[in-house]
């Protein structure tokens, strides 16, 4: 029974890490995240079915077979990383070349971060088969090459963090570490800022964002410091926040560096935006008894579940790892190393077995539910996409009941209803959407919307604030600038004419030149010498 929860486990993991399908609305992550939910439901069900199955799932995770195979998972992934990196395999973002079975190199880091602890423990352990020490010291370096080729910072720091937590459960390290221990302090006190600045000077640009964007959610945390904005508090008040701040800052060097944020990466800074400090509390609290619970009850695998959940801590501080499914099933599974077995053995028990099964069965049907309709979702914005948008509308329509609270699946809805020209009905389904996310995109569908029905004065305000969210966007201006032009409103046309030939480029495109191509020869043939109102630099206009 051991034998077999343990292959289960693993098999959710894999499919955790390694799984994409089209079949999904996101290709890439949304199948890894139903194949954790759906596949430990089940493992559930058939836990709570047999007598000794929870005592089996608590054994499962500490065996070395279970290590083996998290290390496994985790090489095949850096490999695939490597492979990617010598354009053997093909990366799923054109911006990065190590990706591994993600959208981006932070995925990556935290998959191959998560499982690294597994294949150190393999080569430190003793006593243990010879082939074991070997394959993890290779495991161990491959995902290490993998982390640093994929440029992750976070990923590299917590690779780092993760090597220490290990380390101080070899009796020999600690031994030395008690005798050198003001030398070792030192040391660390003199590293830690050097390690931190190598990764600042990394991408510097990247860094100063990250700053920028933990600066306003302060001020956020400022405004509503104990209960937060509630579950959708960053995705509706961040980019609004983030408008203000430049609306008072008009000359911010972050300007240039801004963009569409829907995470500020950093998972505690998101939680107190959400939940106050009573959030945060709580949130820490917990992690305090879990360590307490893992020092006491993890028994040899003390240390591996320690830097696990030191990799997810400081991948917290800077990425956003809870975004990924296979940090939600680390976390609950390390909850099986700070419990006794006493607690699993008494679940044992007939009755309670089967209010168990019960529970998780119903949960596994609403799971189905959940999924058929993000499937069929799926399938439907791809029909679109090729063309067929008026015939989805109706099919948009009848799964709205049960996709109202996903603002992906009302955003994506509006736009499709704005493109058939159906604009009063887009307005009603986005101004819903700005209850669950307010960001660039949202703010742009709105004001196109205001404008196509005729609120003008409505619309400039709405582009107004999309460009304060995002200064650097030249579209908002450019949509600001054709209603002027189509009042005949040629002074206030000038003036946001002479304020996108004042921006600074972000990314150059084609795009981009032809919107300032468009306010040259705007000035230059139909407009006026520059106006009072136009700066050269300005802010974006106001109504």
């Amino acid at each position: 029974m051991q034998r077999t929860v343990t292959a289960a486990i693993l098999f959710i993991m894999s499919g955790s890490v390694l799984l994409t399908s089209g079949y999904f609305y996101d290709e890439l992550n949304d199948v890894k995240r139903w194949s954790v939910v759906v596949g430990s439901l089940l493992l559930l069900v058939v836990c709570s079915l047999m007598p000794k199955g929870f005592s089996s799932l608590f054994r499962a995770v500490r065996s070395s077979l279970f290590c083996v195979g998290m290390s496994v998972i985790g090489t095949v992934l850096s490999v695939q990383g490597v492979l990617q990196y010598l354009h053997v395999l093909a990366s799923h973002n054109a911006y990065f070349h190590v990706t591994g079975s993600y959208e981006n190199p932070a995925g990556f880091a935290v998959a191959v971060c998560v499982m690294f602890p597994f294949a150190v423990h393999l080569l430190s352990r003793r006593p243990s088969h010879l082939w074991q020490r070997l394959f993890g010291a290779v495991a161990a370096m491959v995902m290490v090459v993998a982390v640093v080729l994929s440029q992750s910072r976070s990923g590299i720091l917590a690779l780092c963090v993760s090597i220490g937590v290990m380390l101080t459960g070899v009796s020999e390290v600690r031994r030395w570490v008690l005798k050198y221990r003001y030398q070792v302090l030192a040391a660390v006190v003199l590293l830690v800022p050097c390690v931190l600045f190598g990764l600042y000077c990394m991408k510097p640009d990247s860094a100063d964002g990250r700053l920028f964007i933990w600066r306003v959610c302060l001020d956020m945390i400022r405004e509503s410091p104990l209960t937060g904005y509630g579950p959708s508090g960053f995705l509706t008040h961040y980019m609004p926040a983030q408008a203000d701040y430049f609306s008072s800052h008009p000359d911010s060097q972050y300007m240039l560096l801004s963009d569409n944020i829907t995470h500020p990466f950093n998972e505690y800074l998101k939680l107190t935006v959400k939940y106050g400090m009573v959030g945060l509390l709580a949130s820490l609290l917990l992690l305090v008894m879990w360590i307490r619970g893992v020092w006491i009850n993890g028994g040899k695998y003390r240390h591996v579940a320690l830097s696990v959940m030191s990799v997810l801590f400081i991948l917290c501080q800077f990425s956003y790892p809870f975004n990924y499914a296979i940090s939600w099933f680390v976390a609950a599974l390390s909850l099986l190393y700070a419990s006794p077995e006493s607690v699993f053995a008494w679940f044992s028990h007939r009755i309670r077995r089967s209010l168990l099964s019960a529970g998780f069965m119903t949960l596994l049907s609403y799971s189905f539910y959940n999924m058929y309709h993000e499937l069929k979702w799926a399938a439907i914005s791809r029909r679109s996409l090729a063309g067929y948008t008026e015939q989805m509308i109706p099919h948009y329509e009848l799964m709205l009941p049960h996709m109202k609270d996903n603002h992906l699946f009302l955003y994506n809805y509006a736009a499709d209803l704005n493109y058939i020209g159906s604009y009063d009905e887009s307005m009603r389904l986005t101004k819903a959407c700005t209850h669950l996310c307010l960001d660039y995109d949202v703010q742009m569908l709105l004001a196109d919307n205001l404008e196509q029905t005729g609120r003008t004065d409505d619309a400039v305000a709405a582009y107004s604030i999309a460009s304060l969210m995002i200064p650097n966007r030249l579209v908002p201006l450019e949509s600001i600038m054709d209603i002027y032009l189509s009042l005949a409103d040629t002074v206030r046309a000038d003036s946001v004419a002479w304020v996108i030939l004042g921006k600074r480029v972000k990314v150059p495109s084609a795009a981009v030149e032809q919107i300032m191509r468009d306010a040259r020869e705007w000035l230059d043939g139909g407009g006026h010498e520059k106006s009072e109102g136009g700066t050269g630099e300005g802010g974006p206009i106001q109504s």
